[in-house]
């Protein structure tokens, strides 16, 4: 919570004179799913009834902030005690993206083939477009001993995703 100054309020006939404490909307974490999360708080706390406008958030993963504006009434009242601009933090987790790679196969001594990598787990309308940078393929060499090799899978990034991997086999 936090403290702020209060001052002398003519309808309740008291001053609080002094420090008044604050009820703050707790820090949040979402999980990535395309759209902008919206959000507003109605809460009652220290004997007022605080209630904020609708806020859309960021939709993109990371650590986000804003400044809220938060409506303290009294209690079981329609009157307003007093605003507070409140700051308030939130996360947006990244969701999962699996990557698959196909199985593949070839013969002792020849060239790896080219791998196909397939993905699943879009949201919201995303597409490949949102992979800034593609999983490594890693397996056997040509040089290999005849017999079956995982094709494995590892790094890229995508935009609001974390990678999922599904390995082939050569």
């Amino acid at each position: 919570s936090l403290k702020a100054y209060a001052s002398w309020d003519r309808s309740q006939g008291f001053y609080w004179g002094g420090l008044v404490e604050l009820c703050t909307p707790a820090e949040t974490v979402f999980s990535y799913n395309g759209e902008s999360p919206t959000v507003n708080w109605t809460n009652n706390c220290y004997g007022y009834t605080i209630q904020s406008k609708n806020y859309i958030l960021e939709k993109d993963a990371g650590t986000h902030s804003l400044e809220v504006e938060m409506d303290y009434y009294y209690l079981n009242t329609d009157q307003l005690a007093f605003s507070a601009i409140i700051p308030y933090k939130y996360t947006i987790k990244p969701a999962k993206l699996t990557a698959k790679v196909k199985n593949a196969s070839r013969e002792y001594g020849e060239e790896n083939p080219p791998f196909d990598i397939t993905y699943s787990g879009f949201l919201g309308g995303d597409d490949e477009s949102i992979i800034t940078k593609r999983p490594t393929i890693s397996t056997a060499s040509k040089t290999s001993d005849v017999g079956e090799y995982p094709i494995s899978l590892s790094g890229g990034k995508a935009t609001n995703y974390d990678f999922v991997f599904t390995s082939g086999k050569l």
